[in-house]
């Protein structure tokens, strides 16, 4: 009975356990399919601009400016403009938020920077880039409505102000007066990289 208990069934060990190897995503590459990357300092804005552009825009900067490492903490950020436009109350909202900015931002057209998409572009705090074969397009603003008549002349009045504003942005980054814009962009107008590095939209192309 007790050769039984020590058969050799009985007594083998028991396999090893299987290993599983499990391969992570590298970080980076999730940051840059969510429209960012701590590592390079880069914030990505792309498609129509508008209240969720504006959002994407502050906790994207957030999140890059609180998790990387303290020698770079002084760096400026990097924001990649492609976009044909849109919300110009966004823009401007885009704007204001990246002058208070504690570090410079640098911004970045690939491909395109049209309309409130030129508008952030030509805002950058830091050094504004264009690739050389993108477009920049600037125009004066449009906006529909509909309502009793004070209302429409109180929109009206405001769109004027925003108007103004806008022109006051593009003679403050410019080389440009705020009238000679007001002249130039009554219809699209369209700037290569190197126009719009001559009239002082951008300040390198590369």
């Amino acid at each position: 009975m007790s050769e039984d208990l020590y058969s050799e069934e009985t007594s083998k060990k028991p396999e090893s356990p299987i290993e599983i190897t499990i391969e992570k995503t590298p970080p980076d590459l999730h940051e840059i399919e969510h429209g960012f990357s701590i590592e390079d300092s880069l914030v990505y804005l792309t498609g129509e601009i508008d209240e969720f552009s504006l959002m994407d825009v502050i906790v994207k900067c957030r999140i890059v400016l609180n998790n990387r490492d303290e020698d770079k903490a002084l760096l400026p950020i990097n924001l990649v403009v492609d976009s044909f436009g849109g919300c110009a109350f966004s823009a401007l909202g885009i704007i204001d938020y990246i002058e208070k900015l504690e570090v410079p931002v640098n911004t970045i057209c690939r491909g395109k920077a049209m309309s409130a998409g030129a508008l952030i572009l030509l805002s950058g705090t830091g050094t504004r880039y264009a690739s050389k074969r993108s477009s920049i397009m600037l125009h004066q603003g449009m906006g529909t409505t509909s309502g009793k008549i004070g209302d429409l002349k109180s929109t009206a009045d405001h769109y004027t102000k925003i108007d103004i504003m806008i022109g006051e942005i593009l003679e403050e980054y410019t080389k440009k007066p705020a009238k000679w814009w007001t002249q130039e962009t009554s219809h699209d107008k369209y700037f290569t990289a190197q126009e719009a590095l001559e009239v002082g939209l951008i300040d390198e192309i590369g």
